[in-house]
């Protein structure tokens, strides 16, 4: 999943199987409007959510990223892969302190 966006306002994102969904010839003459998908809870999370939100929230709808926005702007992605060294770290953490 990518995110498009429309000078600082998030206007959707697109995946490469969309991408792969339009025949080759068309790559160069369609739009990315024309494809993508809107934001929404599945593939957005606020910049105030914690991590265990996040992580919740990948796992109920099966993504490994979400676009992190404050309102409609993008300010960055997480993916799961982050979430899972963030974890490991806490856990490194908390066991040197022990």
């Amino acid at each position: 999943m990518f995110p498009v966006v429309e000078g600082e306002r998030l206007a959707g994102c697109i995946s490469t199987r969309q991408v792969k969904e339009l025949p080759r010839e068309a790559w160069e003459s369609t739009p990315v409007s024309a494809v993508m998908e809107q934001c929404s809870a599945e593939n957005c999370i606020q910049q105030e959510a914690d991590a265990t939100k996040a992580l919740a929230r990948m796992s109920q709808r099966g993504v490994s990223r979400l676009m992190v926005v404050n309102g409609d702007r993008l300010l960055g992605m997480v993916t799961l892969k982050d979430l899972l060294q963030l974890l490991s770290l806490k856990i490194e953490l908390e066991d040197n302190e022990k």
